[in-house]
């Protein structure tokens, strides 16, 4: 497996390679379970702070360990939503080193720096 769960002094929950990765690799294709929105199950749960946005209807909750991809302005993958096969894929976005943590960027866009309702360390 090219990753793993992990945690990092001061940032907590993280996923981190565990050899090298080369850009455009596949790094994980996990499932996602959706939840429409108007139900705010996932607020109202404590897992809000885990979802992607899916589209106009719905937000997911991603399987593997998708949802502990922390954020970077700078991020080294990306993720693409596969909305008829209902998975995330995340892709290396520049070669990733052996014990880097893996950072996507939470606004999709890998150079969009809207920013964040928390602090970015």
């Amino acid at each position: 497996m090219k990753i793993k769960f992990d945690s990092l002094p001061g940032k907590g929950r993280c996923v981190v390679a565990t050899c090298a990765i080369e850009a455009g690799d596949l790094i994980e294709c996990c499932p996602v379970i959706l939840f429409h929105l108007e139900q705010d199950l996932l607020n109202r749960s404590g897992l809000g702070i885990y979802h992607f946005e899916w589209d106009d209807d719905c937000e997911a909750i991603v399987l593997g360990l998708g949802s502990l991809y922390n954020h970077s302005f700078e991020p080294n993958a990306r993720f693409i939503r596969d909305y008829e096969q209902q998975w995330i894929k995340f892709i290396a976005a520049r070669p990733i080193a052996a014990s880097e943590e893996i950072t996507i960027n939470y606004n999709y866009y890998p150079g969009d720096c809207t920013p964040m309702a928390f602090e970015v360390l």
